[in-house]
């Protein structure tokens, strides 16, 4: 039976965004279903943000503390907020208008479903004409309930702002953790996709806005040419944390290990944990569990183990630090020498990257194709 409506609690974390939080706000505030509440944390900004926040009065609530840092600042929230539900949104980002509607219509539907999470968009603004360019690609991982939590150790494609959760979601993972400046809704989105029942909606809730201004706390500031460097750093540190506590259940989608048995399950399972590590670029620590799969099992590759084995190559994180990774060329040279497979499985990953060869040839990254290329004539 469905339930009554829901109130939903909106968050939004803001440091030194005064020159995009308005039009944040004017989106929040043009949801089709109105926002019950709707709390902006001030984190110590010094660049006008309250006199932007001033010209919409009580509409908003807004709470201002000394700069103490997102994670910190999203956790004062999550003590703030009266919802059953809860949003936490960035502010620099773009909700669409029927957002609100559709996440909430679902929760309010289905009691049984803790979270829900839409699709996002990536756009920058051109700065000559001021218009939306769309990336043309969409990072999105359809699938049920029990694909969800598996889907997310390959790839952050759930973001903050596109989440609605249950209150009991937080209460029962915990507030997020300080110790992040960069991943911290990663780290938060797996907790909840762990231990809540979540689904998928596949539509798009909200446009994420790429630019160049900065990020981070006033005492470790990071500038947009650094995010990607600092996302890999934090995704280890989780990474490193996470994958030795999961249980083999926990790796795959449901069903993905029915009728194994034995060796077989347990080379499908090292091979799926070294791909999860190779995917954050953490390459000794997954070619140590693929040579351990190698000496395992059937002298032959299954199309699943295949297919888990190449996964990793295809991470933004995963090929080019293989391929400047001193400690794991070496690994691959274990690799190639471990019976029964361990020469087949190389093939199979060198055979799955060759288009990157290719195309840094056709870009004219000269550089770059003969570093792939010497990498690739690496003995097989």
């Amino acid at each position: 039976m469905p339930e009554q409506r829901l109130r939903v609690s909106l968050i939004l974390p803001t440091y030194n965004r005064a020159d995009l939080i308005g039009e944040t706000l004017d989106a929040i505030l043009a949801q089709t279903r109105p926002i019950d509440e709707i709390l902006v944390m001030v984190d110590g900004s010094t660049d006008g943000t309250e006199d932007v926040l001033a010209r919409y009065g009580d509409r908003i609530s807004v709470h201002v503390h000394e700069n103490m840092g997102k994670a910190a600042t999203m956790n004062r929230g999550l003590g703030l907020a009266t919802g059953d539900l809860i949003w936490i949104c960035d502010d620099d980002d773009l909700l669409v208008p029927t957002a609100c509607e559709r996440l909430a219509g679902v929760l309010e539907a289905e009691p049984q479903t803790e979270f829900v999470a839409g699709q996002h968009k990536v756009f920058h603004v051109d700065p000559a004409s001021g218009e939306k360019v769309f990336a043309k690609y969409l990072n999105w991982h359809p699938g049920g309930p029990g694909t969800i939590f598996p889907n997310m150790l390959d790839d952050c494609f759930i973001l903050q702002p596109a989440l609605l959760s249950r209150r009991l979601c937080y209460d029962r993972v915990g507030g997020f953790d300080t110790a992040f400046i960069r991943s911290q809704d990663y780290e938060m989105n797996l907790r909840i996709a762990r231990h809540c029942r979540g689904r998928l909606v596949d539509e798009v809730v909200y446009l994420y806005r790429k630019h160049e201004g900065p990020r981070g706390p006033s005492s470790a500031p990071i500038a947009a040419s650094e995010i990607m460097a600092k996302w890999k750093i934090y995704n280890r540190k989780l990474f490193g944390a996470l994958v030795p506590d999961l249980a083999d259940e926990e790796m795959l989608p449901d069903g993905a290990l029915d009728g194994l048995t034995g060796e077989a399950r347990e080379r499908l399972l090292l091979i799926r944990r070294g791909g999860v590590y190779g995917r954050q670029g953490m390459w000794p620590e997954a070619l140590d569990l693929i040579c351990a799969a190698a000496a395992r099992g059937a002298p032959t590759l299954s199309p699943a183990e295949a297919e888990l084995l190449c996964r990793p190559l295809d991470s933004p994180f995963g090929f080019d630090d293989l391929v400047h990774d001193g400690l794991a060329r070496g690994k691959i040279g274990q690799l190639i020498r471990t019976e029964p497979v361990g020469r087949q499985m190389w093939k199979t990953m060198r055979r799955h990257t060759r288009w990157r060869l290719k195309r840094a040839t056709l870009q004219g990254e000269l550089s770059k194709a003969v570093t792939y290329g010497r990498f690739l004539a690496f003995p097989a």
